[in-house]
């Protein structure tokens, strides 16, 4: 028993925590407690958890899990929330569960209305992917906000999987509104496909993907559709479209959506051109997010940077040197 809750069976594991299914005493109804060990976590993940409580303590939307209870002793946090009869979206889509365009824009305007929320309240989610995307009936509801933070915190570390990071998030650590629109977009890519757009074995070839390899789409998928994805998928989170033109986009019912879609998303058109860098710039960014980890002076930091700079342009002007020699 945990106060009032009866425990049943486990129906998930996160990061740090474990999920179960639980009864109350009270009124016989079933919630969701998410468990979380104190005693097995950093002083970063501490504040992460306080972070947490604090967001679904303000939070009011059907679009995102409805908090019911904290409940707290000395070792242990128990999160109490509705539990979802449907499971996460994961659940359905490993069921061989795929689905169509119009079940896929309905799902794509409750998550906008979801984030929209998060947006007011001045909070990122950082980790939007189906296994953290709940069903019950015909509503689907944002949940585990584990990674969550409040806008311009200074986190200096990723946060969520890496299959669905944004390429800001990956290379420089940045947690943004649109950081979660790049989630999303590779969410609901998956969601149509049945797999995610990019496949790779860890950071640096998922940058290269990113960089390198346009998204294939298959060719049933509509013009709209795709349209709609690549704009959710710009490399330059500039050129990102943001969560209220895709709102707005995503409810028109004209005859002529498409055509107008493109005219009003032109100038956000998937451009990836800028970004095509050498490998040799791409280790400089992943080796320059690995040591910000560890380092906080800046100076010291800038002078890694530049060495590592000189030590790149020294290589390629040696082989521009033997090529001309040859």
């Amino acid at each position: 028993m945990i106060g009032k809750y009866k425990i049943c069976e486990p129906i998930g594991q996160g990061y740090s925590c474990k999920v179960y299914r639980a009864q109350s005493q009270e009124n016989n109804q079933f919630y969701a407690i998410k468990v979380i060990n104190h005693q097995q976590m950093s002083e970063p993940q501490i504040k992460l958890l306080g972070t947490e409580i604090e967001i679904l303590q303000t939070l009011n939307c059907q679009n995102i899990i409805k908090l019911f209870e904290i409940i707290k002793n000395s070792s242990y946090t128990f999160i109490i929330t509705e539990l979802c009869q449907y499971g996460s979206l994961e659940d359905q889509m490993n069921k061989n569960k795929q689905f169509n365009e119009v079940q896929a824009l309905n799902f794509l305007n409750q998550m906008c209305n979801a984030l929209l929320t998060l947006k007011k309240q001045k909070i990122i989610h950082n980790d939007i992917k189906p296994s953290n995307i709940f069903i019950s009936q015909n509503c689907f509801k944002l949940a585990d906000f584990g990674f969550a933070i409040k806008e311009n915190s200074n986190y200096q570390f990723n946060f969520g999987s890496p299959l669905y990071m944004s390429p800001e998030t990956l290379t420089n650590n940045q947690h943004t509104y649109q950081s979660d629109i790049w989630s999303l977009g590779i969410t609901l890519y998956q969601l149509i496909h049945g797999y995610t757009p990019f496949k790779a074995q860890n950071e640096k070839e998922l940058l290269l993907c990113y960089l390198n390899n346009p998204i294939q789409f298959n060719k049933e998928i509509s013009p709209k559709m795709q349209a709609i994805i690549s704009n959710m998928l710009a490399i330059d989170p500039q050129k990102r479209i943001s969560i209220e033109k895709l709102q707005i986009l995503i409810v028109e019912k004209e005859n002529n959506m498409t055509s107008s879609f493109h005219q009003r998303t032109k100038s956000l058109s998937y451009d990836k051109q800028p970004f095509q860098f050498k490998e040799q710039t791409l280790n400089i960014c992943l080796f320059v997010k690995s040591v910000r980890q560890e380092i906080q002076d800046n100076e010291l930091l800038t002078y890694a940077l530049t060495g590592l700079i000189l030590y790149y342009t020294k290589q390629e002007q040696g082989k521009l040197q033997r090529c001309s020699r040859e």
